[in-house]
């Protein structure tokens, strides 16, 4: 199960945290058995034996109590074998050493010792690997008991019910999601954390659109109306969620990294497969045994899934069980279809319907131990069976054709026939001329393969003949292939073009208001249109999949994407359909949004995949084709005075351009080459600049049809124009943006407010822009003066809400702000990078000082030219900020001279910067190395992601390398500004700054300590005592930052002499 050493929880925590010290006093006696097999006498092994003899003692106790408090069965059993292994071991040692007293060159001894070191090592892996399977059962009860709930999910037809039912299963799923993430942040294998994460998401994201679904439910049939949409829309929730509980328990059992590993071989998808179909098996035999039990359920379902899932594992078996298989589906299928019927009938309980029911039990049985057994043969062989994709397939048929002689078990011969049958099902798809090019060089292979066969058959597979023969259809092979991939790559260009226009035609359908002509014919068509769209295109993806995918990660997410897609677009419909016969329904209107947002997210990850997938060069060139026939295309509507050829045609060719854009941009993305990116760039401009902007749509009837209104006097800058402002209709769109405006500003004055002023003559200029629109009066250049204004105005607007955003003391107000991005950036390369190996290089370089000689008040003129990356509040030189916080404590302190200069000097620091640190190691709140991070450290989820020490055992725990309340003396912090000054400053021998500016200095950017209050399991007596003089300082240093500068040349003379008096001289820096 991916396990983690350091996920141990409960009473083998502590114990745990000290088996880095069992392993190195084991390692210790393995080092000097191996000494002394060169023929030297063993030393003295009491210290060491019983150093380990004591942590076994303690292990093992703590081990037996673990068993005694635990209701878990397996872990009562498989445990106290691993604890005697580990006493056994130990006493192996203890006897080694007794006898080395007597017997320094003893034989028997060394091998005792050896023994008990293995033994220790091996035991204690296997103790704790105990403990955390028992964690992860834990885990799966959970997940099993929100399988349960799900379950229930088809009978609750009260909103009673369903109030109850949120009440019950919201623990448990807060719990399974909990768990579930606590257990990904814990695993080593990313393809394991990656598909818990995907998951998980998938289950949070599904979970409040199943509860909107039932409510929909519930009111139809409290209402007495059309139920099937909505029972359709929540029965398939439903089964997502399912799937993908059943995804996180499977991987959560997983035991080796290899076990979902595609690059391994085919192998992995059976298994995942087969253990899908034992997952749902439980519930198909309910619903056999149930003769009650819905039809259109889960568990007709769960039998459903089975019989599709056992037919994608025929495709991979041996001929003769691949046709057993697919006999065996057949015969269930039909005997399900005959049982569901009955069932329909309310005839469920009929002898015949009970005596199908266990029919379908048994056979169901065999079908599993069918496919058992062919996966079992598959194992044996090596899986002799063609290649998934169409490069693999390729591949294995060229091997063969570079040898036809050699016996593989027809595997080329089935690889170029699959191949074939590729090609003519690809072609079937395709436009007539593209499609009779595919079959005939596919007939063209056939016809060869067909002559090679014979020359096998007879014996003559060595022959030069049959050389010769493979030869010429190696040629046509990747003739075929190459065909095939120009196929797919012309489709991909045609079923993606334009991927938004067929959902929000079906969206605008859905949201007709009542008594639209033709509404319900509209929906209906727009909805086919929307499921031939996506039809299409799922179609796509998938030929994309098996014939043009790189690699088989791609393949595998295109695949799990289209059928995303593919399941999604009915469902979608359906909640369509219920919003258009429901309009008023709240619940209905969120539910529809959810599903459409859902389709439209799955969609575009679909294309990017599928660009992903095929080559890049053959794409754009299969573009600029499709550009060529559209251009001929509008120059004959052109001279033909086809208005609406030319603009359908013109906006294929903009789609088609952007469609260039995007991939072009990718690889530009893509590639470190910089001649090749700039020459990339240089024609993307070119190719955008020629990208006419998109045409503004013309007004439809219902607008033109308004009649005219009065027009309104000329806006002005008062407060007393609201009697003026003219009241909307409710088909007047921009009207009604203005008039709320001017509803929700008229409630301030704009006197002395800039920006209601602002935001009350844009409420005007709206107004009179939809006047103007609408031809009500006016000229086209009273509307482009108009438009211009409004431009103008919001440009205003934008720039006073940045000046009054920079003044706001909520950051969250402020995250698109280029300063919080800065900030952003900045702490996320400090949090990669600072790891143990990096503080101590920065340590062993900067404490030569060697780099310069400055004196204070130099070094202070320097950092005229540094503004700090990571400081959220003002962009300003640091000089400025220290003469603030200076005089701001001058101010409170003025008996305290040496608190003043400490103000003024603690971010010398930051001279590193002029002397190559990048501004991520210098600037920036510190945290101790060497363990783990605390919570308050600012983005502490995200941030750590990708740094080494968050996957070293010896640093990932909360004390890691330290000891309870060692001091902050021996703690390593992350590299900064902070300890460089006070390194410094220990260093100078005229320092005379007392401790508590020192400590100041050194800790000042410690938050998590000092504000956050955390790591005081680090710090000790004296530590404590200096935290109040750290967080004084830190009052000012963090709240006297602003843009009114101090006059820096008056204040100079002053702290000139408080350098001399405490730093004198030039320092080594």
């Amino acid at each position: 199960m991916a396990v983690k050493s350091a996920n141990i929880k409960g009473h083998l925590t502590w114990e745990w945290s000290q088996k880095d010290n069992h392993i190195r006093s084991v390692s210790r006696l393995v080092i000097i058995h191996e000494e002394a097999e060169d023929g030297n006498a063993m030393p003295d092994l009491s210290v060491p034996v019983q150093a380990v003899s004591k942590a076994v003692q303690n292990l093992v106790k703590v081990g037996r109590e673990t068993i005694h408090n635990s209701d878990d069965l397996i872990l009562k059993q498989d445990m106290p074998g691993s604890l005697q292994r580990v006493e056994k071991a130990s006493k192996l040692l203890e006897e080694a050493c007794a006898i080395f007293k007597i017997d320094p060159f003893s034989q028997p001894a060394r091998e005792k010792l050896i023994e008990g070191a293995r033994g220790i090592l091996g035991g204690t892996s296997s103790l704790l690997l105990c403990f955390d399977e028992s964690e992860v059962r834990k885990i799966i009860k959970h997940c099993k008991k929100f399988l349960e709930y799900l379950t229930v999910t088809e009978v609750i037809d009260s909103m009673n019910d369903l109030v109850q039912f949120v009440k019950d299963v919201t623990p448990c799923l807060t719990r399974v999601t909990r768990d579930v993430d606590l257990r990904q942040k814990e695993l080593t294998h990313t393809k394991h954390r990656d598909i818990l994460i995907k998951s998980l998401d998938s289950v949070k994201t599904l979970a409040p659109i199943l509860i909107c679904s039932m409510k929909i439910y519930i009111q139809l049939l409290t209402e007495t109306k059309i139920t099937s949409e909505a029972i359709e829309n929540r029965n398939y929730l439903g089964s997502r969620m399912t799937d993908e509980i059943v995804e996180i328990i499977r991987v959560l059992q997983l035991t080796t990294s290899d076990d979902d590993d595609w690059a391994g071989d085919d192998l992995t998808c059976l298994r995942k497969a087969l253990g899908a179909i034992l997952a749902k098996m439980q519930a198909a035999h309910d619903f056999l045994e149930n003769s009650s039990d819905l039809v259109g359920g889960m568990g007709e379902k769960s039998l459903r899934h089975i019989l599709d899932l056992a037919l994608k594992i025929s495709d991979y078996c041996h001929p003769h069980q691949r046709a057993l298989i697919r006999k065996q589906v057949g015969d269930l299928r039909a005997l399900i279809d005959a049982l569901c019927e009955l069932r329909a009938q309310n005839k469920g309980t009929s002898p015949q319907a009970q005596s199908m029911a266990r029919s379908i039990g048994i056979q169901l049985k065999q079908l599993v131990q069918t496919i058992e057994n062919a996966i079992r043969d598959l194992e044996r062989d090596g899986l002799q069976v063609p290649k998934q994709t169409l490069k693999g397939r390729l591949e294995q048929a060229m091997r063969f054709l570079s040898n036809p002689g050699i016996y593989d078990k027809n595997l080329g011969l089935q690889a170029i026939k699959s191949i074939i049958d590729e090609a003519r099902r690809i072609a079937s798809s395709c436009p007539p001329y593209a499609a009779n090019e595919l079959r005939r060089a596919a007939a063209e292979v056939e016809q060869l393969v067909k002559q090679l066969e014979d020359f096998i058959n007879r014996g003559l597979g060595s022959s030069p003949q049959a050389f010769a023969l493979a030869k010429t259809l190696g040629q046509k092979l990747i003739g075929l292939k190459n065909l095939i991939d120009k196929a797919l790559v012309d489709r991909v260009v045609n079923d993606f073009l334009d991927i938004h226009s067929p959902l929000k035609q079906f969206t605008d359908a859905v949201l007709a208001p009542l008594g639209t002509p033709n509404r319900e014919n509209n929906f209906a068509d727009k909805s086919n249109k929307l499921q031939d769209f996506s039809n299409n295109a799922v179609r796509t993806a998938r030929d994309v999949s098996s014939g043009s995918a790189p690699n088989k990660r791609v393949a595998e997410n295109l695949m799990n994407s289209a059928a995303n897609v593919e399941s999604l677009c009915p469902q979608l419909v359906n909640a369509g359909r219920i919003r258009l016969n429901h309009p008023e329904n709240k619940n209905a209107d969120e539910h529809f949004n959810n599903l459409r947002k859902q389709y439209a997210d799955s969609l575009q990850k679909m294309r990017n995949l599928v660009d992903e997938a095929i080559d890049t060069n053959d794409f754009i060139q299969a573009l600029e084709d499709a550009i060529r026939k559209h251009t001929g295309l509008c120059e004959n509507a052109i001279a033909g005075q086809d208005p609406q050829k030319m603009v359908d045609n013109t906006s294929a060719i903009a789609r088609l351009a952007n469609r260039v854009l995007n991939v072009a941009k990718q690889e530009a993305d893509n590639s470190e080459d910089p001649a090749f990116i700039d020459r990339l760039n240089r024609n993307l401009n070119n190719l955008q600049n020629a990208i006419p902007p998109p045409r503004p749509r013309p007004p439809t009837n219902t607008e033109t049809s308004i009649p005219m209104i009065p027009r309104p006097p000329p806006p002005q800058e008062t407060d007393d124009e609201d009697e003026r402002f003219p009241s909307p209709a409710p088909n007047q769109p921009i009207m009604m943006a203005a008039h709320g405006l001017h509803q929700e500003v008229k409630q301030w004055s704009s006197k002395d407010n800039e920006i209601i002023a602002a935001a009350k003559r844009m409420a005007l200029l709206m107004a009179r822009l939809s006047q103007l629109v609408r031809g009500e009066g006016g000229t086209k250049k009273d509307l482009i003066d108009c438009a211009k204004a409004i431009a103008e105005a919001s440009k205003h607007i934008a720039n006073l809400a940045k000046e009054q955003a920079k003044l706001c003391t909520d950051k969250r107000m402020r995250t698109e702000d280029p300063i919080q991005k800065r900030v952003r950036e900045t702490y996320f390369k400090m949090h990669t990078n600072q790891t143990v190996d990096f503080v101590n290089e920065k340590f062993e370089k900067w404490t030569k000082f060697n780099t310069t000689k400055l004196n204070i008040m130099d070094a202070l003129v320097k950092l005229n030219d540094i503004v700090d990356e990571s400081d959220p509040d003002v962009d300003m030189p640091n000089i400025v900020h220290a003469f603030q916080t200076a005089e701001k404590i001058r101010q409170d302190f003025p008996d305290l001279d040496w608190f003043h200069l400490t103000g003024l000097i603690h971010d010398l620091g930051k001279l590193m910067i002029f002397y190559g640190e990048e501004q991520w190691s210098v600037v920036g709140d510190t945290f101790p190395v060497g363990c783990d991070w605390a919570s308050s450290v600012v983005y502490r989820e995200e941030s750590f992601l990708k740094n080494p020490d968050s996957s070293n055992d010896k640093y990932n725990t909360k004390l890691g390398i330290y000891k309870e309340n060692c001091g902050l003396d021996k703690v390593k912090m992350s590299w900064g500004h902070d300890e460089y000054l006070y390194r410094v400053l220990k260093n100078h021998p005229n320092c005379t700054l007392p401790e508590e500016g020192l400590y100041m200095i050194r800790f000042h950017s410690f938050y998590p300590w000092h504000t956050g209050n955390e790591y005081l399991y680090l710090t000790n007596e004296k530590d404590d005592k200096m935290l109040q003089w750290v967080k004084l300082f830190n009052k000012y240093d963090l709240y006297t930052k602003s843009h009114d500068e101090p006059d820096i040349e008056k204040l100079m003379p002053y702290y000139q002499s408080l350098i001399d008096k405490y730093i004198p001289g030039e320092i080594s820096w």
